[in-house]
């Protein structure tokens, strides 16, 4: 859903013209086309059966995600309390939600209403879950406490007691009305709803149960704790049958069926799948076969090791959710072992991020990239669209800078860690590490690559060095293609080693040496493990680089720091160009425009400034911000620059007017990321609360609708003029309502009531929607409120309150503030009428008396 953020700018209006046409001057609106925000923070979640949609808990509210496209379908929210946990129905008909103010709402599915709300426990509820009837609601408390519920009725049908402490676990049996229940005790609790007396409790994990998945067509079920071990019971006799030790953490387990050609000890040619054990934990998602062994996979992608905080199944599918301990949703086909989706649930705080699109892309950007930088030590590549993602590994710190190149090829990654990673595109959002830039000896806080080229890279770091990097993309070798050339070198060297001898033979090895060892070094390359070349390093700045751009031209570079300098360097030997200083606070940010000699600049003092390149002078500053401004893009050809400050404001400024054009309230802490899109559709911005707010420039729809608006006003006073001149007053009453024009109506109210026809709107009155009505109204509380108009109000309100009803009058919006000022001065008039008749009559009285005093005199004479 668009939220327009409709901004005033300076329409020039030429005085001399009559038809008042609009001169464009700049932007007139953004909206914000696509907003990113946190939606899960922990707690427990659930999936429906059919595996469309999953439920997760994101403070107070719940976010139900569709998996197919990770959008969010509907948010319910309970209260205003952080919501625990949430379960489903098996039918999708019910939604159960609990939060911290001990409150549990049942919510329907279809109609998103609460349809039922009761307190469950005396503390907290942190786990439910629903039975196969859809009927039945298990809920376990933060004190021990186990009650099911008929969410249909309405009341308690069972309360279970013996649980102490938290009980983290409860969960019906897929088949029968057996609950299970395990709490602080580390025990695990066997409840018979048709029989409560039948009831077991089995002390055998050394921790709490985590997870229990049932096999019934093995009659079984298994367990999982903490404590490193996987239990198998026998669902019949709850006993348990073996143990089977997973020497880690385990946080989840479920039963799936994986390819046998992906096992590493199964036949690599077959084509059948197997069912095995899958659980997550501290050391990733692991298979086990139900004997108890550990079963290798032919491939380990890095996604297979990320840390899980729980998993999600639903039994027959072959989908499997894993949710890490960084919220990160993990959509895993087990079929194809491969990630079908990863969502980012909570970016955390975003340091930095940038538009990744190529030349060719298409029009409605359907293929842009969004490359994000977060406090974590991973790089997240996402489709601006889907919000599908991708996790890049590699640093060891906190990221700190990214930037991409111009076709789109390629991106650079700077962390704490003193590193500076490039990678290549690889289609999609598939990326491979080819450079490492080693050299700085501190973190690396600012990173650019050339306009023109790719191979060209500066970097700046808290070692207060500028570094320049050479990157050789031509001495890469695709990783195939490398192979077969070697082998094909190999074979012909044999052949002709064996019909060469003595000195011949000897040069001949010694060249086959030299390429081998060459073709070892490209190959190593070709793995990412190129190194970058430094051309030069410089010493930039007394305190640490914030931020380092490359001129269009890739000739000059300049470098920003916070000893509240700028500094302008030439590309080709690395010395300094000039010197700009104004700001009196470091300066976060500085860039090159696009098209002019032209340099801006943003700091800690809330300023922009515009230099000039080669006068090294300040040429405009730009106030408007009240706190400080972060980062700043160019727009519109650079015509316009985007600043974004401290306190969560943007606001968008006309280069050659130094107007603010715009100020946009999109992020609600900090913004540290902004990027414009390299064609020109838009802005995109990060925030320290992790939101990702995309901005699209909708200007041409705004001046479209207002140009609209105004042919369909000239029309309409048109349309009302000809009725005014036919004198078909009760016609042109309704238009004049229509198109809200007050001192027209006033004007016919006074036409009227001279010509003894005013009763002649009564019918139209009585046929006018309560919102016109309301309209009306407010007409005459202005009109009421001066004297020469009083008299007319008066008109139109008599006229209203004979017509509308009072259950009419109830429904109008406002009514009550409305009459207290029409009353209010009502009664000043009917004081002033009173006063004024006062007087009247005191001189009528004057003149008669004063007339018989005359009449006596002249009788007298």
């Amino acid at each position: 859903c668009l939220l327009l953020f409709v901004v005033s700018v300076d329409l020039m209006m030429d005085a001399g013209d009559d038809d008042g046409d609009v001169v464009f001057g700049g932007k007139l609106s953004y909206e914000k086309e696509m907003e990113w925000k946190t939606f899960t923070t922990g707690g427990n979640p659930c999936l429906t059966l059919d595996d469309e949609i999953l439920f997760v808990p994101c403070n107070a509210t719940v976010n139900a995600i569709e998996t197919k496209t990770g959008k969010i379908f509907h948010t319910f929210e309970p209260d205003s309390e952080p919501t625990l946990c949430v379960a489903v129905t098996p039918d999708k008909e019910f939604v159960a939600t609990a939060s911290r103010s001990l409150i549990v709402k049942v919510w329907s599915w279809k109609s998103f209403e609460t349809t039922k709300s009761f307190k469950a426990h005396d503390s907290p509820t942190v786990a439910m879950d629903f039975d196969s009837s859809s009927t039945y609601l298990a809920t376990g408390s933060a004190t021990g406490g186990v009650k099911v519920w008929d969410v249909k009725r309405g009341y308690c049908t069972h309360v279970f007691k013996g649980s102490t402490g938290v009980v983290s676990l409860v969960k019906f049996h897929p088949r029968t009305f057996h609950l299970f229940t395990s709490s602080d005790d580390r025990s695990l609790r066997y409840w018979d709803l048709k029989e409560p007396t039948n009831h077991k409790t089995i002390t055998t994990h050394m921790s709490t149960v985590r997870k229990i998945a049932f096999d019934i067509s093995r009659n079984k079920f298994y367990t999982v704790a903490r404590d490193k071990l996987l239990k198998v019971w026998d669902a019949t006799t709850i006993k348990v049958k073996s143990t089977i030790p997973l020497r880690v953490e385990c946080e989840g387990v479920g039963i799936v069926e994986v390819p046998i050609a992906s096992i590493e000890s199964g036949d690599k040619d077959s084509e059948d799948s197997v069912r095995v054990l899958a659980t997550g934990g501290a050391n990733g998602i692991q298979w086990w076969s139900f004997d108890g062994e550990e079963l290798k996979m032919r491939s380990c992608p890095r996604w297979m090791r990320k840390p899980c905080k729980t998993v999600l199944f639903t039994p027959g599918s072959s989908l499997f959710f894993a949710i890490t301990h960084e919220l990160h949703i993990e959509i895993i086909n087990m079929m194809e072992l491969s990630l079908s989706r990863e969502i980012i649930g909570h970016y955390d705080e975003i340091t930095d991020l940038r538009y990744l699109s190529s030349p060719t892309a298409p029009l409605d950007g359907s293929g842009d990239i969004i490359v994000v930088g977060t406090n974590a030590h991973d790089v997240y590549v996402v489709d601006a669209h889907t919000r599908k993602s991708n996790t890049l590994f590699g640093h060891t710190d906190i990221i700190m800078a990214v930037d991409t190149s111009h076709d789109g090829k390629a991106i650079a990654t700077t962390s704490k860690d003193g590193l500076c990673f490039v990678w290549e595109h690889m289609g999609g959002l598939r990326f491979k590490k080819r450079f490492t830039c080693t050299g700085h000896v501190n973190a690396v806080t600012a990173v650019s690559f050339g306009k023109k080229s790719r191979d060209l890279l500066v970097t700046g770091s808290v070692d207060h060095h500028v570094k320049r990097w050479s990157l050789a993309w031509d001495e890469l070798v695709d990783d195939g293609e490398e192979e077969d050339s070697e082998g094909e070198n190999s074979d012909k060297s044999d052949a002709e080693d064996e019909e060469e001898s003595g000195e011949t033979k000897r040069k001949r090895k010694h060249l086959v040496k030299r390429k081998q060892q060459k073709k070892k070094i490209n190959k190593r390359k070709s793995k990412g493990n190129a190194k970058g070349h430094v051309v030069f390093s410089r010493f930039a700045h007394d305190k640490d680089i914030n931020f380092v751009d490359i001129a269009p031209h890739d000739k000059l570079f300049l470098s920003a720091s916070q000893d509240h300098s700028i500094k302008l360097w030439n590309m080709a030997d690395g010395n300094m160009v000039h010197v700009y200083k104004g700001h009196k606070r470091s300066v976060w940010c500085a860039r090159f425009s696009p098209v002019d000699q032209l340099i801006a600049s943003c700091g800690g003092d809330g300023l922009v400034k515009l230099w000039g390149v080669k006068t090294a002078q300040c040429l405009k500053t730009l106030e408007g911000h009240s706190t400080s401004v972060l980062k700043l893009c160019f727009v519109e050809k650079g015509t316009q620059v985007v600043t974004v400050a401290s306190d969560g404001v943007m606001k968008v400024w006309g280069v050659k007017t130094s107007e603010c054009l715009a100020t946009l309230d999109g992020h609600d802490s900090k913004i540290w990321a902004l990027d414009a899109h390299p064609h020109g559709r838009g802005v995109v911005s990060g925030a320290a609360d992790g939101s990702i707010v995309q901005w699209k420039d909708n200007t041409s729809e705004v001046l479209d609708q207002e140009l609209k608006e105004k042919e369909e006003k000239i029309v309409l006073q048109q349309e009302l003029d000809n009725l005014l001149q036919a004198q078909e007053y009760t016609k042109a009453f309704i238009l004049a309502i229509r198109t809200n024009r007050p001192r027209t109506i006033l004007k016919l109210i006074r036409t009227l009531n001279e010509k003894h026809t005013l009763d002649d709107i009564v019918p139209t009155l009585e046929s006018l929607t309560m919102d016109q009505v309301a309209v009306l109204l407010k007409f005459l509380e202005n009109w009421n409120m001066n004297s020469r108009t009083s008299y007319e109000a008066q008109l139109l309100l008599n006229l209203i309150i004979h017509t509308t009803s009072l259950d009419h009058w109830r429904s109008i919006p406002n009514i009550s503030s409305i009459l207290q000022t029409v009353i209010a001065y009502s009664d000043r008039h009917t004081r002033r009428v009173d006063s004024l008749l006062q007087q009247a009559h005191f001189l009528d009285f004057t003149f008669h008396q004063m007339r018989d005093g005359v009449s006596n005199v002249t009788k007298g004479k």
